[in-house]
């Protein structure tokens, strides 16, 4: 995976009593970079899903 230098801007904001929101375009590695972050305590993660059920 290419490293992006957002990776290490969300793993200093972790653990603050603040929500981190990730937004953007469709297919550009959203869910793939929360999926690689070591620092993201997954037991205290709620994943929401924007898209449409049709």
């Amino acid at each position: 995976m290419i490293k992006r230098f957002l990776e290490q801007k969300i793993c200093d904001h972790t653990g603050s009593a603040k929500a981190i929101l990730l937004f953007g375009a469709r297919q550009v590695g959203k869910t793939t970079l929360l999926e690689h972050l070591n620092c993201v305590p997954y037991e205290k993660t709620l994943y929401l899903n924007g898209d449409e059920s049709v």
